[in-house]
């Protein structure tokens, strides 16, 4: 039933999505290394940033299983009889009845996991490796109909959080916090709070696109909110968001079912609070994995076999693969080092990347 208490962060009206500015966002993201280039540096979506946003946990097995049920035994029980029905209305419901538009469909392989309330699944690595997958796609897409899929909602926190492009938006006045859930600290809410109220401010939608790319392809240090949680708030967080902060920085595989997408947490040692190290260590991400998905592999029945090998990394090993380093990020020469790497590396032109008014 653990996650029953996260769908409570779910409840209330979700953050408006400033689509335009996620697109510019996403067409910075490279899938080799699961991060967003921009002039001041590497960034990423982290798990911190995943569970201080969502509250979903992190520590758990992989979330993986069968892709669907074949065939309801002539034995079976009537709990097991009641479970192939559950799935065939989701079935149904998803591919039928609510079909998306888009041609994504709600897959059905997600009731497994939900029938089975004792075990304790790693919800939150679950979703940001689907959310990696997505951005994977939607950066390489071209079509006026492309979208985004995943935990987009969290993606525009994160993007307000970190980064002053596509604010176009106001936030009320801080008010003192009324805490109306007699001491459940299950029910506090988590960062995303802090935008629950926000107001948007309407502007010209032509040329926004362009806008966005300027101001992401000009941001420099000063202007980067790098670790935004160390910020007071007006009010308390949900315990969750805490909790599982010893996996924050673990460098290891995350499996959403089909989905195997590496959590590089060195890569962004930034936002850490951590130096970061040049030129970081390497891990492919793309040519293998990225080839398996449910299109490709409709052979595949059951995805915790397919993918033993990184469904084992993460649920035997992910306590033992955690960076380690904590060398602050305070030397200047460092980053200026590394934003030279990168530009050797990657030919990305840092037009307004500085570091206390030093120019790259």
């Amino acid at each position: 039933m653990d996650l029953l208490q996260r769908v409570l962060n779910f409840k209330g009206t979700p953050p408006w999505l400033n689509a335009t500015a996620l697109t510019a966002l996403t067409d910075h993201w490279r899938p080799e290394m699961h991060s967003f280039h921009l002039p001041l540096g590497e960034m990423s979506v982290t798990l911190e940033d995943i569970t201080m946003i969502t509250g979903l946990p992190i520590e758990g097995r992989a979330l993986t299983g069968k892709r669907y049920f074949r065939k309801c035994s002539n034995d079976a029980s009537p709990t097991v009889v009641e479970r192939y029905a559950r799935a065939y209305l989701w079935n149904l419901l998803t591919q039928v009845v609510f079909l998306n538009g888009t041609g994504d469909t709600t897959s059905w392989m997600f009731l497994d996991p939900l029938c089975v309330w004792d075990v304790k699944w790693s919800w939150g690595s679950a979703a940001l490796a689907f959310l990696y997958r997505q951005l994977d796609g939607a950066c390489m897409r071209s079509k006026p109909t492309s979208t985004l899929g995943g935990f987009v909602w969290a993606l525009q926190v994160w993007m307000w959080e970190r980064i002053p492009v596509g604010r176009n938006l106001s936030l009320p006045p801080e008010e003192p916090w009324k805490y109306p859930f007699d001491g459940d600290e299950e029910r506090y809410p988590t960062i995303a709070h802090t935008w629950a109220n926000a107001q948007w401010t309407s502007i010209a939608p032509m040329g926004r696109y362009k806008a966005y790319i300027s101001e992401l392809d000009m941001l420099t240090y000063e202007q980067d909110n790098w670790r935004p949680y160390t910020i007071l708030r007006r009010f308390p967080l949900r315990n969750m968001c805490l909790r599982d902060q010893h996996l924050w920085r673990v460098w290891c595989p995350m499996v959403c079912f089909f989905a195997v997408e590496w959590h590089l947490p060195y890569r962004v040692s930034m936002q850490f609070g951590v130096q970061q190290r040049s030129p970081p260590d390497h891990v492919e991400t793309s040519v293998v994995l990225h080839k398996t998905n449910r299109q490709n592999n409709k052979s595949v029945i059951n995805w915790e076999e397919h993918h033993i090998m990184w469904v084992d990394m993460w649920n035997a090993q992910r306590n033992t693969r955690v960076e380690t380093d904590q060398t602050p990020d305070s030397d200047k020469a460092a980053y200026l080092r590394h934003l030279e790497w990168m530009r050797k590396e990657y030919k990305i032109i840092h037009k307004g990347a500085r570091h206390d008014g030093v120019h790259t």
